[in-house]
């Protein structure tokens, strides 16, 4: 959704990081017909590139909000 290529990014921010350093994405999807499931998907899609990226500890926390939930993926940088 941020990136053309968000692995790739995800590895480039993860090499400045310092170790154990805990990235924290976010997102709250104002796209038209946006359900619950819309948010649950774009967790476990922002999720999977953290894994893929190479970060750890992967943990996914939703927020109810109006007018729709908002998702955050932590990972942390090992």
């Amino acid at each position: 959704m941020f990136w053309n290529e968000p692995v790739k990014v995800l590895r480039k921010i993860r090499e400045i990081m310092n170790e154990n350093g805990v990235i924290a994405i976010t997102v709250q999807p104002f796209v038209k017909g946006a359900t619950a499931e819309t948010v649950k998907q774009f967790g476990i899609q922002i999720a999977d590139q953290l894994k893929e990226a190479g970060f750890s500890d992967i943990h996914t926390e939703i927020k109810p909000m109006k007018p729709i939930a908002a998702v955050c993926v932590l990972g942390v940088n090992k």
